[in-house]
């Protein structure tokens, strides 16, 4: 799993593509690693934190330092409530809006060797 979840897109690979994938991308999952643009894809998650994406807004997310996995089930549908440009529930923005509410939530639980410092 480690390989898998380790970046294979080099920071320093020319954008061919959009997304952003350069340092945060791995074989089919989405990393927390350090982009081009020496940031996170989800600032506010453990460095550790990655994802798997599927059809219709189907995620998995798995946080190893924080001893969690999360499942979006997204029923093909997005979540104009939350807060993000587009006004579509599926940017990196509510992602990361949603890793910054579990960190505060997790932060008031004190539990021995639980981190959770974002990109720590």
């Amino acid at each position: 799993m480690g390989e898998a979840t380790r970046n294979q897109v080099p920071v320093a690979t020319p954008g061919r593509s959009r997304k952003g994938w350069s340092g945060a991308y791995g074989f089919y999952w989405y990393t927390n690693g350090v982009r081009a643009d020496g940031k996170r894809r989800w600032p506010a998650a453990p460095a550790g934190a990655y994802a798997a994406q599927g059809g219709g807004g189907n995620t998995l997310f798995v946080i190893p330092e924080w001893n969690m996995v999360v499942v979006r089930l997204g029923l093909g549908v997005s979540d104009p409530s939350l807060p993000t440009p587009s006004g579509r529930g599926d940017s990196e923005q509510a992602r990361n809006a949603f890793f910054a509410k579990l960190a505060d939530a997790l932060a008031q639980v004190k539990k021995p060797g639980l981190n959770v410092r974002a990109g720590s």
